[in-house]
């Protein structure tokens, strides 16, 4: 070819891309604009109203055009002053806010005693972290010592010594253990904060830096408001809470969640045990700023700090990301692992070729620590240590290193995953019998091969669930254009991500030899297609996210300067439209509302979900002997105070085995008698859904006139009529 046809066609692709990048944008800001939210919430509860046989008036859009998020953004903290000026109280915002910086105290320590463990570890196996600059070593030692703090509360609880001062000085003895790596730690932590300072004086870097600034204060007064995301109250609060209580590991039967690994959880039973839950949820926060310094540092691998700070703004600044910054949940410190899974890979892949028996020990064990760490929070972590096992074998293939000595390191990386994740697998063991309960297996009385259907189905309802090959093809499109949080349809995946990925993945194609790019790009590919083919939801997608990014942006530096100018151009442009909508769904939540002193925790929470609140107050007003069987109530442990049975999943399958069994009103009200149980409460519109489905629950409301009373009546209206009612029940002789 031609020196002038190689410069047309050079052109004609950088042409392609260039209108590929806008159309992907303007897609995008269509998609996400509150027209076409109102119109889609118009939509379904419209559906819901017919299906009730009750009138629906539509939502009005009060401001016309695809960027209606715009001034809804600009009113966002102007809203919140209003309303502090009209009745807030700035005692509570400043003591609030003095609460949550004290929290964030406690998180940071947790941080920096944590990575003092993970140094410890690493100068103990000699990992030559010559091959890591400075952020990536602070992730990579502190994955490792995530593993440790695991392990370390796992047989804390074991002993049943789950106390405020036996973790104070648990804290102490890591700390005073560890003086050397106390001291190194710290001198790093404080070149981290210097490195941090320079991204803002670089002329590349500062308006990505200030983008991913803003979306960490956007997430603050999340993170300062009382817990109210659904899963944190299930179980990733619920569960500490209740090991707190006891003092020690307990099995909960009537929560299926309490049986997943639960490393994280011990970070926040750390914090809840003396800082309470702002602390727990600041731990979380502090994990999703350590996963971007990771991202950081793996960038510049590739590139210089401008597009390296552009990578790291491009995840922070992810809705998705920005919205579970301020929760306690484990997505985040997943996403750290994976991250500092794929460091370690990279520096491993870096090592001397071809490899020999003897050389580079230190990073298989480094990786199955890390790859156990994970097995240890989530299990997704498995099939991610199979794929980590796979890309290990390639790797000393590629070298050359002989099948012998690629079986030994993938090996010894085996074990020792399996090693540090089997903690929580040995618990299930000992109670199921089913090391990844409740998956692969039904082991308990009250957890059915009905249940274990119906929770598979609900995990391959996210995204598109079906197998036809042009949801598949669609796939990339869907989840950085169409994707949007659960208060939309499942097959929307619950999050949002941008069309970053989606702009940069025509050079992705194009990834060529040299610093292992190829072998990230391969390593990757297996993460999208553990995300395609095992459940849709965004979150077991971002921890890939940020390696993902720094592919993309690596392959546009080598693709040459234009490529680069309009790959950095479309992530300030998606950053900026994802600040945008963060604000916009953090203004829905209104938790400034509750910061500056408008509204204490009570009428925070109130506006929160389906008015649960309110109906577990008033459980918690029973006697403390009581036992309350809760029927589709949320299962909300963490706000209930009493002692309660809850079904897992079916919120009606305690009483509908009761009504099998039994077959009439008097046999129900005996064997809820033999189990405890003294009251019943109920959301009755699910109640009646179910009541059609199994015609033996139509026993229930002969039961309940016959032999219970109620003592708290509450409708829940948001915007229209009967959408929730709750009553509780007291068992009458």
């Amino acid at each position: 070819m031609t020196s002038h046809h190689s410069s047309f066609l050079r052109n004609f692709l950088f042409t392609a891309f260039c209108l590929w990048a806008v159309v992907c944008l303007t897609a995008y800001v269509i998609a996400h604009s509150e027209v076409r939210d109102v119109a889609r919430i118009n939509k379904i509860e419209m559906q819901s109203a017919e299906a009730q046989g009750r009138e629906y008036q539509p939502q009005r859009e009060l401001w016309p055009g695809p960027l209606r998020f715009l001034p809804q953004a600009g009113t966002y903290i102007a809203d919140a002053f209003v309303q502090m000026a009209r009745g807030g109280s700035w005692g509570f915002a400043v003591s609030r806010i003095f609460r949550g910086l004290g929290g964030a105290m406690l998180a940071a320590a947790l941080i920096f005693l944590t990575t003092i463990l993970g140094r410890r570890i690493c100068n103990w196996i000699r990992l030559p972290v010559t091959r890591l600059n400075r952020p990536e070593r602070f992730a990579v030692e502190l994955a490792v010592g995530v593993a440790a703090f695991g392990l370390v509360f796992f047989c804390i609880g074991l002993v049943r010594a789950y106390r405020g001062w036996v973790v104070l000085g648990v804290l102490v003895a890591i700390a005073g253990g560890c003086r050397r790596e106390f001291v190194e730690v710290g001198f790093r932590f404080r070149e981290l904060f210097r490195g941090l300072g320079n991204l803002f004086r670089d002329r590349i870097g500062l308006p990505f830096a200030v983008l991913a600034a803003v979306s960490v204060v956007v997430a603050l007064p999340v993170t300062l408001a009382p817990a109210f995301s659904v899963d944190a109250l299930v179980y990733h609060l619920a569960v500490p809470k209740a090991y707190l209580a006891h003092g020690g590991i307990l099995e909960l039967p009537w929560n299926i969640y309490a049986y997943f690994p639960m490393n994280t959880e011990m970070f926040f039973l750390a914090a809840m045990s003396l800082g309470g839950e702002i602390a727990a949820k600041f731990v979380h926060l502090a994990f999703g700023l350590a996963a971007a310094a990771g991202i950081y540092g793996y960038a510049r691998r590739f590139v210089s700090q401008g597009p390296a700070t552009a990578a790291m703004a491009a995840f922070v600044t992810a809705p998705s990301v920005a919205w579970l910054l301020g929760f306690a949940y484990i997505d985040l410190v997943v996403a750290l692992l994976i991250v500092a899974a794929v460091i370690a890979f990279t520096a491993y892949a870096d090592g001397k070729k071809p490899e020999r028996p003897g050389e580079n020990k230190a990073w298989p064990l480094v990786l199955g620590i890390i790859l156990g760490a994970l097995i240890g929070t989530k299990y997704s972590g498995i099939p991610v240590a199979a794929l980590f096992g796979f890309m290990m074998l390639v790797l000393i293939w590629r070298r050359g290193g002989g099948a012998g000595n690629a079986l030994k390191r993938v090996g010894i990386f085996a074990l020792v995953a399996f090693l540090v994740g089997s903690p929580w697998l040995a618990r299930n063991a000992v109670w199921t019998g089913n090391p990844i309960f409740p998956f692969a297996g039904v082991n308990k009385p009250y957890w059915d091969e009905e249940q274990q259907r119906e929770l598979v189905q609900f995990v391959k309802n996210y995204g598109y669930g079906d197998s036809k090959l042009e949801r598949y093809a669609l796939l990339p499109w869907n989840i950085s254009i169409n994707s949007a949080f659960m208060y939309y349809p499942a097959d929307n995946y619950d999050g949002i991500i941008g069309p970053l990925l989606l702009i940069l993945l025509p050079l992705m194609f194009g990834v060529r030899k040299g610093r292992n790019l190829g072998l990230a790009a391969l390593l990757m590919l297996g993460g999208f297609l553990l995300f395609v083919f095992t459940t849709q939801q965004m979150r077991f997608f971002l921890p890939w996210l940020g390696p993902l990014i720094v592919l993309g942006i690596a392959c546009a530096e080598r693709a040459g300067p234009k490529f680069t100018i309009v790959a950095l151009a479309a992530v300030c442009a998606v950053a900026i439209t994802n600040t945008f909508i963060s604000i916009v769904h953090v203004h829905r939540t209104g938790p400034l509302h509750y910061v500056l002193g408008v509204e204490d925790r009570g009428e925070f929470l109130d506006r929160q979900l389906m008015g649960e609140h309110r109906f577990y107050r008033e459980v918690n007003k029973l006697e403390p002997a009581t036992l309350t069987l809760l029927v589709n109530c949320g299962n909300f442990g963490y706000w209930c105070d009493r002692p309660f049975i809850h079904d897992s999943f079916i919120g009606t399958r305690t009483l509908w085995r009761a009504a099998d069994r039994q077959k009439t009103s008097e046999g129900i009200r005996n064997e809820l008698r033999k189990m405890g149980v003294t009251h019943i409460g109920m959301e009755m519109r699910y109640f009646q859904v179910d009541m059609q489905r199994k015609k033996e629950l139509k026993l229930v409301p002969d039961f309940l006139n016959k032999y219970t009373r109620p003592i708290f009546y509450f409708e829940f209206h948001k915007g229209q009529p009967d959408e929730r009612v709750y009553v509780l029940y007291q068992l009458t002789d």
